[in-house]
């Protein structure tokens, strides 16, 4: 079973870099609500290459029922450009660089349930010499510009820290108007501390959603 809760609306956003914007008492009434996704180049952003570089905060409040207590708990970006710290209760959970990926961050240890836990995300599209693209004819939107997710699971579960991706790869090895051949990988992740037996199946549908295989 895999819950997914979006937590888009009700972030608090400032267009400036606070060096302690991460901490859980931080005061942010003066700061402006924004639902995700969100850039702060939506106006400026036109303007050639004159729009605004550097970093901004977005925290968020939330609550996690205490059903979800004893499960896996993560955090999923859709993107954020273009290179982003993440805390989750005063803890820094990482770095992530680059604008245009999904990546995710298991935040089991550090959230507490029935409580409020704060989230805190700094974003910065400053042009740097490690983070690609360096130069295109289109503007490096700063922000938390796709979807952001909270994923609740089981402690065996398709591989969600397997670089962004499902955890199922999906390879067309042969394909004509008769019949296709398909190879289907999974990655599976046992979290508990017990050995598992475990039936991984995959059912194969048309385009009306009629059982193939």
């Amino acid at each position: 079973m895999r819950n997914i809760l979006n937590i888009n609306s009700n972030w608090k956003f400032i267009k400036e870099d606070k060096s302690d914007a991460y901490l859980n008492n931080f005061d942010t009434k003066s700061w402006e609500t924004v639902n995700v996704p969100h850039t702060w180049n939506a106006i400026d952003g036109a303007n050639g290459n004159e729009y605004f570089k550097g970093a901004c905060w977005y925290r968020k409040e939330l609550s996690l029922d205490r059903i979800y207590q004893g499960k896996k708990i993560y955090i999923e970006f859709g993107a954020v450009n273009s290179i982003s710290d993440v805390y989750v209760n005063g803890k820094h959970l990482g770095q992530h660089k680059g604008g245009y990926s999904i990546f995710r961050y298991d935040i089991t240890d550090v959230v507490k349930f029935g409580e409020i836990n704060t989230i805190a995300v700094k974003a910065d599209n400053t042009i740097v010499d490690d983070v690609y693209p360096l130069m295109a004819d289109f503007t490096f939107y700063g922000g938390m510009y796709r979807d952001v997710n909270i994923i609740v699971t089981e402690d065996v579960h398709f591989d969600l820290m397997d670089k962004g991706s499902l955890g199922v790869y999906i390879s067309q090895d042969e394909v004509t108007n008769e019949q296709a051949k398909l190879t289907i990988k999974t990655k599976l992740t046992n979290d508990s501390s017990d050995d598992k037996t475990i039936r991984v199946w995959a059912d194969i549908v048309d385009v009306q959603g009629n059982l193939v295989k």
